[in-house]
This record gives structure tokens, C-alpha cells and sequence, in this order.
């Protein structure tokens, strides 16, 4: 695999970079509040801001908009155990996603099936040991959960492989969608919202080289390309001004 020179837990601040941690977090609280605690509703969602973060600015970024996330769960819904070991959940989750991400895995076709079995493995791990951990059963409830794991029991399935089947199920679909929506934001929004919030567009793609010499050809092809991009978005700049 080609060695990026990209550091992981590099983040951009600006002015642009806050608005959207603040906004990410926000909406984090109401998606919790309103979509995934609706257990007659097929999805949970709650993961998409801090995924979203890290997609935009990688592991370090998705991990303080669950942080923002847990401060606001706390200021307006008081503390509790399970709020801070879901977030902080998400928090890891999206560490992972958003390495994975910059290092261009989401961004391959031969390795997005790899990198999508990593987060629901770890998703799922996580969250029914924690589960388990604090109630004894799978307290991760939806309609595909619901209707899973009663299939499951009437298959004679109990206790923590019908909890765990019945999450990881829910987990890939619900996974599944927040990161298509991200993609489809990728490439559908306005290259004017994109600057103001210091998004770049580009999905990284991971490249394999088999020698030294194809690193660093590939290295030269994505320096031209940048700069490419780099005075493709100057005259889009310049065009807007006048």
C-alpha cells in the first residue's frame, strides 16, 4: 500500500471547522432524542455526526464532536451511564471510521467490504458487551432488532447470540445508510459551503504499489493532481468574486 504522508490525527481549525463541530454535536442530541430512541423506527442514525466529522477531518475531529455530543446529553438530559458509554462508543467508532477514511479504504472498491466488516465488528463488540455488561441482554432496540431477534427465539436462539445477531444486523444497515449520506453530501454540495467549512470534496482513495519506484510515480501524479485541483478552485474563487 502506498505510505501517504498525512498525519492521522491532524486537524484544520478555522472559524468554518467550529461552526460545523457545533453544528454535528447539535444534531447528534436530536437525532438520539428523536430517531434512535424510537424503537419502532428501523434505524438509529446517532452515529452520523461524529462520522460525518471524521470524513470531513479525520479520527481526532469525529472524536471531540461526540465529546460536544456528551457535554450537551449532560447539560440538558443530566448524566447517565449509559449516555456516556454510547457516546463515548461513537467517540471510538468514529476514530476508526475516520482513519480508515483518510487512509483512503472507504475511498477503493477492493476495500471498502474490509473496512465496513471492521466498523460493524467492532460496532457490534462494543456495543453488546456494553449492553451485556450493564443489563445482562441487548438493550439496542429498533424494528430490525425486534423482529430478528423474535426469529430467532422462535428458532430456539437465545440470550447473547440472538442480542448480538439481532444488533449486527440492525448495525450494517444503519451503517450502511449514514455512509452512503455522507458520500452523496460529498458530492453534491455546493463547493461554496464546502470552503466555508474548510471540506475537501476528494474522497481519498487507498493505492496499493507493488515497488518503490510506483510510490513514488504515484506520489508525483497525485502532486499534479492537487495542484490541479488547487487552481481549478482558484478560478472557481476568482469567477465568484467578479
Amino acid at each position: 500500500m502506498k505510505d501517504y504522508a498525512i498525519g492521522l490525527v491532524a486537524v484544520k481549525w478555522s472559524r468554518g471547522r467550529i461552526v460545523l463541530l457545533v453544528i454535528l454535536a447539535v444534531l447528534s442530541l436530536l437525532i438520539q432524542k428523536y430517531i434512535s430512541a424510537n424503537p419502532y423506527l428501523p434505524l438509529w442514525l446517532d452515529g452520523f455526526g461524529p462520522f460525518f466529522a471524521a470524513a470531513v477531518d479525520g479520527p481526532v475531529f469525529g472524536a471531540a464532536v461526540s465529546a460536544l455530543w456528551l457535554i450537551l446529553s449532560i447539560a440538558v438530559n443530566g448524566f447517565s451511564v449509559h449516555s456516556f458509554l454510547l457516546i463515548l462508543m461513537f467517540a471510538i467508532m468514529a476514530a476508526i471510521f475516520g482513519a480508515m477514511f483518510r487512509l483512503g479504504f472507504f475511498g477503493n472498491k477492493k476495500t471498502v467490504p474490509f473496512a465496513f466488516a471492521v466498523l460493524i465488528l467492532v460496532d457490534t463488540l462494543t456495543a453488546v458487551a456494553t449492553s451485556m455488561a450493564l443489563y445482562g441482554e441487548s438493550t439496542f432496540t429498533n424494528i430490525i432488532t425486534t423482529l430478528i431477534h423474535g426469529l430467532m427465539t422462535s428458532l430456539g436462539v437465545h440470550g447473547l447470540i440472538a442480542g448480538t445477531v439481532s444488533y449486527m444486523a440492525a448495525s450494517i444497515v444503519d451503517k450502511a445508510i449514514i455512509i452512503a449520506v455522507i458520500f452523496l453530501i460529498f458530492k453534491v454540495m455546493p463547493q461554496k459551503i464546502a470552503d466555508f467549512f474548510a471540506i475537501n470534496k476528494k474522497i481519498p482513495v487507498a493505492v496499493f504499489v507493488k515497488t518503490k519506484e510506483d510510490g513514488e510515480f504515484q506520489d508525483e501524479k497525485d502532486k499534479l493532481m492537487q495542484n490541479a485541483q488547487e487552481k481549478i478552485e482558484q478560478k472557481k474563487s476568482a469567477e465568484a468574486v467578479k
